[in-house]
This record gives structure tokens, C-alpha cells and sequence, in this order.
């Protein structure tokens, strides 16, 4: 199931109890767009997130953080393709 949601920062909170545990929706905040699962209210798993400057991961999540295999595209094309920990770029 995919659900688009536009809220702002504050509200997320709220939609996640809402929401169950582990759900795969649309979910936009802060101008970005992520499309993916989350688990106890946090991006984990699979999923893309669009940045407002337009530059989209794809890979694996945990803790809300771009980590274990994905891919950024950033918006002038050049991409960077490889393992992520915490948000860090390993290669």
C-alpha cells in the first residue's frame, strides 16, 4: 500500500503512532519525497528518497540513515554507487 502524505516536521511523529509499526508509504517532509518502509518510526529497509534540490537515494535505510547498499544520483547527474554506513559514503 502507498500513501501520499505532505506534513510538516512536527506532525510525523503523530502519523507514524498512527500508522502501523512497518508500512510501506509515500511520506513528504522538508520538500523531499521518501517512498519506502519504516520501523518504529524511522526510515529502515528498502526505500528512495528525493532531496528538494533533486538529488534521490536509493538503497537500504536503518535508524533514518542511508546505510548498507544504494545509490545517489545527485541532480547534475553524477552518481556514487556502493556501501553507506550512517549516512557516510564508503564506496
Amino acid at each position: 500500500m502507498e500513501i501520499l502524505i505532505r506534513l510538516p516536521a512536527y506532525s510525523c511523529v503523530c502519523l507514524v503512532v498512527f500508522l502501523l509499526w512497518k508500512l510501506r508509504y509515500t511520506w513528504a517532509n522538508d520538500g523531499g519525497v521518501y517512498v519506502g518502509e519504516f520501523k518504529d518510526g524511522r526510515k529502515n529497509g528498502q526505500g528512495t528518497f528525493t532531496f528538494s534540490n533533486g538529488d534521490k537515494y536509493v538503497g537500504e535505510w536503518a535508524n533514518d540513515a542511508r546505510h548498507g547498499q544504494g545509490t545517489m544520483t545527485k541532480s547534475d547527474g553524477t552518481e556514487y554507487t556502493g556501501e553507506w554506513d550512517n549516512n557516510d559514503f564508503l564506496g
